[in-house]
């Protein structure tokens, strides 16, 4: 038998283009504390990374320019300074030598090598140019006020920044890999020098966090050289905004780390907003990985047999361009456009060619979020159940109710409970007549009450509905059981707050539930994931 050909490993037997020059990110601000020295290889180089008391970051070449000690091993920070672990030489953030133990003149060549740094929205990023070139343009900053913390990650690969950003806009990959629809590029790009910018939508499977339906995300993407890629994404059915950034950093040749940075901006409800922004991050973790296999064991194909569903590759590939030598400039040509394919469409357009890559992984953190979302959203209108819905109410006579059974059996409104098992995430649809008034909504809420959804669940459900027809109420559901009781309590686990007009054209259908609940008269706060239970504990009504 013949032997197989051993797998291409390195970069330049896979054929991925040289390091590039831009700004790059080397580190998290919140994990270097002011005093703190660090050794770091980026570049194929090795870096030291240290933080002045005053709170300055610093990048420098890493040895000692008097003996060649390590200065990330042992190095002491002293006010704005630092010191040689080796001899003492002590060296301000110009790099200049300030002192020598046990000796007054200090040598006229002992100068440390700082790197051009920029520090904003929680990264540090250093200036690299293999010729030692100043910086051509200023890291991009973006606004915090207003957006939650970041949660960050980390991951080393064996690919090349360039590969990350090319991924952002191969709109083919998108079904395949990461199982979206109706991927299409609305407007761009846009070639700005070291900027580029494209706007993309897709639609998003909620089955990637194990919920059905679709939620539409519109992304505005800017690259910022082939090291960040910058995503503000929109969930436009829930109208909640969130902002990635996947910065690519190569270590050598052949590695590259990449930090995926995300938040979300605020609603005014801090638990809410938590909740949703960790939702927004399990995504973006779990739904980047997909294309690392095909990143660590690809090769580059200078001139591809591009299709016209493949999106802007080649101006992707000519405008990165820039940031490589002459010479592989030339020898790494971008290739041509395939028939049919219009790069730079102006404004909104509709493209025959259909959206993004992936805006890296916005764009499928951004779907865990929006299934969540959605979810909750479309529980609460029919009958509230996504949103915080569980709550039964008290029936005319006072009493409060307690149900904990039988399923299958037409209740005295006409709507029918199913015990039926379902696909993961359906939620259960009921028919029958509309609900004419908030009190029959809650009357009629345990013959809805569907037992086997709320196994393991240990929650109480509050409404406060003001209005002629409202009514305060709670519901408490613990494993397969609800009791409805009137009056607030003490600790719910989620609230909803409506008017009564509006709460009860929620429940016929006659009030879009994400525009009641993120721009109009409704809120919901409490535990998110709990809400969203409510989908399948009280199925909506149609």
């Amino acid at each position: 038998m013949q032997d197989l050909p051993p797998p291409l490993r390195t970069a330049e037997q896979r054929g991925l283009p040289p390091i590039p020059w831009g700004w790059f990110v080397v580190g998290l601000s919140d994990e270097l504390a002011a005093g703190d020295v660090r050794p770091i290889r980026y570049f194929d180089r090795d870096l030291v990374l240290w933080r002045t008391e005053g709170g300055q970051a610093q990048v420098w070449d890493a040895h000692c320019p008097h003996l060649g000690a390590h200065l990330g091993y042992g190095g002491t920070v002293l006010g704005e300074s630092l010191r040689c672990p080796f001899h003492h030489f002590r060296f301000d953030t110009a790099g200049r030598c300030v002192e020598v133990a046990s000796c007054d003149r200090i040598p006229p060549t002992a100068k440390a090598s700082p790197w051009p740094v920029a520090e904003h929205n929680g990264a540090i990023m250093a200036w690299f140019h293999p010729e030692g070139h100043a910086p051509s343009h200023e890291a991009r900053v973006l606004p915090d006020e207003g957006w939650t913390n970041d949660r960050s990650i980390r991951w080393t690969l064996r690919s090349h920044p360039q590969e990350i950003g090319e991924n952002t806009v191969d709109t083919a990959h998108m079904k395949p890999v990461h199982e979206t629809g109706q991927s299409r590029v609305l407007w761009g790009p846009r070639l700005e020098g070291p900027y580029m910018r494209i706007g993309l939508r897709f639609v998003a499977p909620g089955s990637i966090v194990g919920m059905d339906g679709d939620n539409d995300v519109e992304l505005d993407v800017t690259m910022v050289g082939v090291g960040q890629i910058q995503v503000q994404a929109h969930v436009l059915n829930a109208d909640v905004r969130a902002r990635y950034r996947i910065c690519s950093t190569p270590i050598d040749r052949d590695t590259i780390h990449v930090y995926g940075i995300a938040n979300m901006m605020q609603t005014g409800d801090p638990e809410f907003d938590e909740e949703v922004s960790e939702l927004f991050f399990e995504a973006l973790t779990s739904d980047f990985a997909k294309d690392f296999d095909i990143w660590e064991n690809k090769v580059y194909r200078p001139r591809p047999a591009l299709s016209a569903a493949d999106g802007p590759i080649g101006a992707y590939r000519r405008w990165s361009r820039q940031f490589y030598p002459a010479s592989w400039q030339a020898d790494g040509r971008a290739p041509e456009p395939a028939a049919g394919v219009v790069e730079s469409p102006a404004e909104p357009s509709a493209r025959a060619s259909s959206m993004r890559g992936r805006a890296v992984d916005a764009l499928h953190s951004v779907q865990g979020l929006l299934w969540r979302v959605r979810g909750v959203i479309d529980g609460v209108r029919g009958v509230d159940p996504g949103m915080h819905d569980d709550h039964g109410h008290v029936g005319s006579n006072g009493h409060a109710y307690r149900a904990n059974g039988s399923h299958g059996a037409s209740s005295t409104n006409g709507h029918t409970d199913s015990n039926d098992a379902s696909p993961r995430g359906t939620v259960p649809k009921i028919t029958g007549p509309k609900i004419g008034s908030v009190a029959e909504y809650f009357d009629t809420l345990p013959q809805r009450f569907v037992s086997s959804a709320s196994r393991g669940v240990d929650a109480v459900f509050q409404w406060d509905i003001p209005g002629e027809d409202g009514a305060t109420i709670h519901a408490i559901v613990k494993d397969g059981t609800m009791e409805l009781r009137e009056g607030k309590h003490p600790q719910p686990t989620v609230t909803i707050a409506i008017p009564a007009a509006d709460y009860l054209k929620l429940i016929n259908g006659e009030l879009d539930g994400a525009r009641a609940f993120t721009t109009g008269s409704g809120k919901v706060s409490g535990k998110l994931r709990m809400a969203m239970k409510m989908r399948n504990i009280f199925p909506v009504a149609s």
